[in-house]
């Protein structure tokens, strides 16, 4: 190649490899920046990735221990959540811890509610035993005072008879006889009285009405009845005290006085309601009859029925002058706290 021609072609060449050599490090000053920024922007990603999840567990933790929380509450009211901070969650803690003691509050007076139920519960079925064993004792009593003692009477007649019969004597032994047989009559009545007052019951129409049968009982038996009843409104357990009393002096007359007339009045008195049973019979000595277990049993029941619904029993009698009884009981049911006289009183 001629020198001329060599001398042309070896600038360029040159500027050729110069220009290469510049392109080149471009390439790699480029290359560079781009790994500069990859990493920059690796880093920031990261970043925002850990302050997402930062984030995520400041909102979640919180949560997470409201319902742990929540859970342990509904087992136990008396638990209490954390009240941290002012925002959402904060309020909503509070909101949970008021309505917890709420529940608890409520729990606790139905739980105390109930108890008061069974006591009321176990003091009516202890009442109703007392009752019963009360009336039970009066059957008893009743019994052996009129059926036992005629059974007795009577076997003690028939076996005079027997001995009269023995020894000849025939009217003696009829004599003993005929005594039976009215022991028995008297007996057979007696039975009949203690079935009557087991089966009757205070009427559905009320108290006046209980009266007014048992006016007619005495009537029915050959006595004269003034009464003045009185339709009033009672608490069911005064009305049952109240019938019970009548019932019993209803019975006394029948059973021990031989009146020929008999009053029964039901009137109200200042805040309660009086009954009076007046007989013009034979009477008795009070000091003979005073109330309690070893005493007159039905004057002792009359006062525990009548003291039973708060009020008061005033019975009032005299060999020959006739017997008062004179019962008061509030209109309200009483509290079993009653102040009656203790004792009958001579008239």
């Amino acid at each position: 190649m001629p020198t001329i021609l060599r001398m042309a072609i070896a600038p360029a060449a040159a500027v050729e490899a110069g220009a290469l050599e510049v392109r080149a490090e471009i390439l790699k000053t480029e290359s560079r920046l781009l790994w500069r920024w990859g990493l920059a922007l690796a880093g920031l990603l990261a970043g925002v990735l850990v302050a997402a999840r930062l984030a995520t567990q400041a909102l979640t933790l919180p949560i997470a221990r409201l319902s742990a929380g929540t859970r342990l509450l509904s087992e136990d009211l008396a638990y209490r959540l954390a009240e941290q901070g002012g925002d959402e969650l904060g309020d909503l803690a509070r909101a949970l811890n008021r309505m917890a003691e709420q529940l608890g509050l409520s729990r606790h007076q139905a739980v105390e509610a109930a108890k008061r139920a069974g006591e009321e519960r176990e003091q009516a079925a202890r009442a109703r035993e007392i009752a019963v064993l009360q009336e039970r004792n009066r059957l008893a009593r009743e019994i052996h005072d009129t059926l036992a003692q005629g059974l007795a009477g009577m076997v003690l007649q028939l076996e005079a008879a027997e001995d009269a019969m023995a020894e000849g004597e025939g009217e003696m032994a009829r004599s003993r006889v005929l005594r039976a047989r009215q022991l028995a009559r008297e007996s057979l009545r007696e039975a009949r009285r203690s079935v009557w007052n087991l089966r009757l019951r205070l009427p559905e129409a009320g108290l006046a009405a209980a009266l007014d049968a048992l006016a007619a009982r005495l009537q029915a038996e050959g006595i004269a009845v003034n009464r003045h009843l009185a339709d009033v409104e009672l608490d069911p357990r005064v009305a049952e005290a109240v019938y019970r009393v009548a019932q019993e002096a209803v019975a006394n007359v029948l059973r021990h006085s031989r009146a020929a007339h008999v009053e029964i009045r039901l009137e109200a008195e200042g805040p309660g309601l009086e009954l009076v049973v007046r007989d013009d019979g034979m009477g008795f000595e009070p000091a003979d009859q005073e109330p309690g277990p070893g005493g007159g049993f039905g004057l002792w029941a009359m006062r525990e029925r009548v003291e039973g619904v708060g009020g008061q029993l005033r019975v009032t009698s005299s060999p020959g002058a006739g017997t008062e009884v004179r019962a008061w009981v509030p209109l309200e049911g009483g509290d079993g706290g009653g102040t009656g006289d203790k004792g009958a009183d001579r008239g």
